[in-house]
């Protein structure tokens, strides 16, 4: 086989050492391509919060639809993002309730969907998914685009199980029910004989659980034995006192068995638990010779134990630790607008004006490049006249074609260099609203008086609105609503008092998820500033000077602060209130907007990219006296 290259009316076949070149040139451009592509990725792509050991279904985009609607069971799905704190501590929570239901699989299936992944924010956004965790159940045979209905419980094992339960049983009495169901509706007739009515010859065993009313236990035991098809298993609440009194049980709960003769055996479980009433059933079937072995017995778990968080350190700790870097800023700037924003379906009314305050606050105050200013300027006029509501695809959209009309595209796998965290599920986007919000508030608080942007005093307010409406965490979301109340957020008027009132907030954050599950260990959360970053800010016992952590908050949030890259921010000490810009020591007046737009690539990015040029250069010479110079000699010697 020959390689072929034409030039208009000719073809000739290349030779092996053009083969060769085309060859190992294909070959620099895959093997760049794949080592850019695996760097970009390690550093920024979120990595969900649960994987294939885990008892339930990792659903996304491509999958979602096929596996839950039209289907002859029900779908309890989780949709979560990686970067919420809340996420992350619930996650424990959601296997340990996964694990305890997968005996049930044949009617209720668990599955998860991480909206952080942006290839899922098209299903994220269609399903109205507008904060997290969000927990919906979808009933059997629901219809394409159904968006399922929440289930409201607290977000513990007992609680969610409960509500589940009381789900399943209310699509039975409905008649929603799968037929091949064991029913979880308790029995109420008082007449044993019609207990056995419509029920196979095969089963001879008749299993009642006596319980009270608000009772899982009976419904999970039930549930437990459903794939075992010759036996019926089914509850009794107190309110039926008559078959209580006629099986002679005076105590709840309470095990009996009901044979087709009859006759009654009463067990005596070991526990009053789910376990020990599954146990007790199991051993009998057993002794009966009914059945060898129950499946789904093997399945229940023995101990419900939370999972204990893991924290492995993967990554070394970067300095300086409270310097403030651009990709850090960009990164919250593109996830904040394409994933948290773009995720609502339609933004209107109180939601689409927080959306305004939020751009207009960012336009002002954002430190960024100036094609970055036009940028969300440009994008605040589009919103500021875009009528009564916006669909999150069109603002999608828009920002898309924004970024490409002023060259501010933002990698979406840059990585993060301050707020990197020493796993992929810690820090990121969190700490980089955090570092944004400081960004603003001091971006407030320093213009020059020549020109003060209106709107100025309202830059807290507008990030309690961005909490309230977009940030999808809706715990974390809470909590700082509260604190916002609780410390009277509206009251502040002062630029410089809203720089300290948000100082304050963060370390009352930092104090109160000290030591949770959340928490970085290479990144503990503390009071700050550090007494290395700046030692002139304590002013003893506790206590905090605030002018010095004023100027402290200035020097590092400032525009002036902020870093383009590792190599450019290295550590300092803050006692005089100075930042470290590359080598030379500035005071925070000084102005480095000559140090914006440096490139933020590595030596082994440019390396790949000459040795790129250098490769393509030489194939095209190559190929030019191959086929044109060489072509047009032969040419001119047969005409003479």
């Amino acid at each position: 086989m020959h390689i072929y290259c034409c030039w208009t009316w000719s073809c000739a076949p290349l030779s092996g050492r053009m083969k060769a070149l085309i060859v190992f040139s294909l070959v620099l451009l895959a093997a760049a391509a794949s080592v850019r592509a695996g760097k970009l990725a390690a550093g920024n792509e979120p990595v969900g919060l649960y994987d294939a050991n885990d008892k339930m279904e990792l659903l996304s985009n491509l999958t979602f639809r096929a596996a839950v609607y039209e289907k002859q069971k029900i779908w309890l799905v989780e949709f979560y993002n990686s970067w919420c704190g809340f996420c992350q501590r619930f996650a424990p929570v959601w296997k340990e309730f996964a694990a305890g239901v997968h005996p049930w699989n044949e009617i209720v299936t668990i599955g998860v969907v991480d909206c952080a992944s942006p290839d899922n924010n098209p299903l994220c956004r269609d399903l109205e998914v507008m904060s997290y965790p969000t927990l919906r159940v979808y009933p059997l045979m629901s219809k394409a685009g159904d968006l399922g209905q929440e289930l409201v419980a607290e977000k513990t094992v007992s609680s969610i199980k409960s509500a589940l339960l009381d789900f399943i049983e209310k699509e039975q009495l409905e008649g929603r029910g799968n037929q091949e169901w064991p029913t979880l509706i308790p029995y109420r007739n008082s007449e044993i004989t019609n207990i056995w009515a419509r029920v196979p010859d095969a089963v001879q065993n008749m299993i009642l659980i006596f319980e009270e009313a608000g009772s899982t236990m009976g419904r999970e035991v039930i549930l437990d034995f459903g794939k075992v098809r010759n036996i019926r298993v089914r509850r009794v609440t107190t309110n039926n006192e008559a078959l209580a009194k006629l099986l002679e049980v005076s105590n709840y709960p309470s095990l009996a068995v009901l044979k087709r003769d009859l006759s009654v055996v009463h067990l005596i479980p070991a526990s009053k638990s789910r376990e020990g009433y599954a146990a007790s059933v199991h051993a009998f079937l057993s002794q009966e010779g009914v059945i060898e072995d129950v499946a789904a017995f093997r399945d229940i778990p023995r101990e419900s134990r939370p999972e204990q968080a893991q924290n492995q350190i993967e990554g070394a700790v970067l300095d300086p630790p409270d310097a403030v870097y651009r990709a850090d800023l960009e990164n919250t700037l593109r996830y904040s607008l394409k994933h948290e924003v773009a995720m609502h379906k339609v933004i209107a009314g109180e939601t689409l004006e927080a959306l305004k305050m939020y751009l207009r606050t960012m336009a002002s105050f954002f430190p960024t490049k100036p094609q970055g200013t036009m940028f969300l300027e440009r994008l605040r006029d589009w919103v500021e006249a875009a009528g009564e509501s916006i669909r999150g695809e069109d603002f999608l959209v828009q920002v898309n074609t924004l970024e490409r009309t002023f060259n501010f595209v933002i990698p979406e796998n840059q990585e993060w260099i301050g707020c990197r965290g020493s796993s992929s599920k810690y820090r990121g986007y969190t700490c980089g609203l955090w570092t944004t919000f400081h960004a603003l508030t001091v971006g407030a608080a320093t213009q020059t008086k020549r020109r003060v942007t209106p709107g100025s005093e309202l830059v807290l307010h507008s990030i309690l609105m961005y909490v309230r409406h977009f940030f999808g965490c809706a715990d974390c979301s809470k909590h700082f609503q509260t604190m916002a109340a609780a410390r009277h957020l509206e009251a502040v008027r002062g630029l410089d008092d809203a720089v300290l009132w948000l100082w304050e907030a963060h370390n009352v954050v930092n104090k109160r998820l000290h030591g949770d599950k959340t928490e970085d260990p290479a990144h503990p959360k503390m009071q700050f500033p550090s007494a290395e970053s700046c030692s002139a800010c304590s002013a003893g016992d506790g206590q905090w000077d605030r002018p010095q952590v004023l100027a402290y908050l200035k020097a590092r949030y400032g525009k002036t602060g902020v870093c383009n890259n590792l190599q450019q921010c290295k550590p300092v000490n803050l006692g005089g209130i100075s930042l470290r810009h590359g080598d030379k020591l500035i005071s925070p007046e000084v102005d480095m907007s000559k140090t914006e737009g440096a490139a933020d690539f590595s030596y082994f990015d440019i390396g790949l990219c000459v040795l790129l040029y250098l490769a393509s250069a030489v194939v095209l010479v190559l190929s030019y006296y191959k086929f044109i110079y060489r072509r047009r000699h032969r040419t001119k010697f047969n005409i003479n």
